[in-house]
């Protein structure tokens, strides 16, 4: 079967508005394959040819970008392609800034970073690794605000962008971001609410067992039914003759109700230090009940309060202060996406105050749970040279691990190799 010209271009051009329609919906990889079978089917299909150079230049890749509109201008003398390849002048610059903050990013020099790619930011070339290397550095500073608008700018071009994707979900994880909610689910949830509520109003019971367990309140907890003891005072006096005399609990002096206002106001600051003073001490089973809760709340949402405390005392050179922050995130983050750049920002904060010894201990913690990680790098390299004058056999070792997983690292320099000769 033959085909006549028209017939090719209309296949050409079928595959184009194709295309045309992914990029659009954001789906920028199935955008250029379409591409590709329409400048296949017809080479002098002008329009597929500057949308393929246009999803290149997109993604950074200048190279391609700038070989597909030379030859729509040389071949098919398309004009809005020689306005494209005037412009990559100055975009050709601007991936020179680019390369120069992500070296920034992994020397974490997070400010400098910042400025070039901002710098960037001033046209649509690359675009998309732009915007994840700023939601990297905005992570790493607790501006997960800015983050967020990074991610949206690269879902809206390339809605399976992994890196986005997976900076997505770690900030939804984390309730930096909400989820969509699904109307379905959301009905289905209220009536099971409803006849939970049903089942918990008709067994008395067990409602009256779960309140007590549950919603006491401080008078309940500190008033124990007794036959002999009604007046509360003498109750305390008894209850602390018995602390002495055995030192079963320590449960007079626990302020339960500060410590309750202060999880329920989410004091972050007062619920860390009510939890670091009370955790170790042998309380009763309530008071037990409400430091979880403080625990929890630590666990679930004060870790990503104090990183910011910390990054924002770290931007601005306060070392001590930061370390402080970053100290309280680490006590309660181990299960937190963040826990890799508290651990690394721990130990460089340690680094700047001189504080060796703590530096080392932090980096170590890093270079033991986190060998495959962004920081690691670094970590050898500071590692190597903080111990350069302490003990120049560990510093030797770092060197050389450095060197053999990392041999086209930025880190490997003469100071790596200095080291490396003893």
């Amino acid at each position: 079967m033959s085909y006549t010209k028209g017939d090719v271009m209309n296949k050409s051009n079928k595959y184009y508005n194709k295309a045309l329609n992914y990029y659009q919906e954001g789906y920028i990889e199935n955008a250029i394959k379409l591409c590709e079978k329409s400048i296949s089917s017809n080479m002098k299909n002008k329009a597929a040819i500057d949308l393929k150079g246009l999803l290149y230049y997109l993604k950074g890749d200048i190279t391609s970008a700038r070989a597909l509109w030379k030859l729509n201008w040389q071949v098919n003398k398309d004009k809005v392609a020689k306005k494209y390849l005037e412009g990559l002048e100055n975009d050709e610059e601007k991936l020179i800034v680019y390369i120069d903050a992500v070296k920034k990013i992994n020397s974490m020099k997070i400010n400098e970073a910042l400025e070039g790619l901002l710098r960037c930011e001033s046209s649509d070339f690359n675009i998309i690794n732009v915007n994840n290397s700023l939601c990297t550095c905005y992570i790493k500073q607790g501006e997960f605000e800015k983050a967020k608008k990074s991610i949206e700018k690269v879902i809206k071009i390339d809605k399976c962008n992994y890196t986005a994707l997976e900076n997505r979900k770690i900030l939804t994880k984390y309730g930096e971001l909400k989820s969509t909610i699904n109307i379905k689910p959301y009905f289905y949830g209220v009536c099971a609410l409803a006849i939970c509520f049903i089942i918990f109003i008709s067994a008395e019971p067990i409602a009256n067992t779960f309140l007590k367990l549950r919603h006491v309140s401080h008078k309940d907890i500190t008033e124990v039914k007794s036959n002999d003891v009604n007046d509360k005072k003498t109750l305390l006096k008894n209850k602390a003759k018995n602390i002495n005399n055995d030192n079963d609990f320590v449960n007079i002096q626990f302020p339960y109700d500060e410590f309750k206002k202060a999880l329920d106001s989410k004091d972050y600051e007062k619920v860390y230090n009510y939890t670091e003073k009370w955790k170790n001490e042998n309380l009763q089973i309530n008071y037990k009940e409400i430091l979880s809760q403080g625990e929890k709340l630590l666990s679930d949402e004060g870790v990503v309060y104090f990183y910011k405390q910390g990054t924002t005392f770290f931007n601005n050179r306060d070392y001590n202060n930061g370390s402080k922050e970053f100290l309280k995130a680490f006590s309660y983050g181990s299960n937190s996406y963040l826990y890799p750049h508290i651990i690394y920002f721990t130990a460089f904060s340690y680094e700047n105050l001189k504080d060796y010894e703590n530096a080392l201990k932090f980096y170590s913690v890093y270079d033991t749970n986190f060998s495959k990680g962004d920081y690691e790098e670094i970590v050898l390299y500071n590692m190597a040279i903080i111990n350069k004058d302490i003990d120049m056999g560990k510093a030797r070792q770092y060197a050389i691990r450095l060197s053999d997983n990392y041999p086209h690292s930025i880190y490997n320099n003469s100071a790596i190799k200095s080291i490396l000769k003893n």
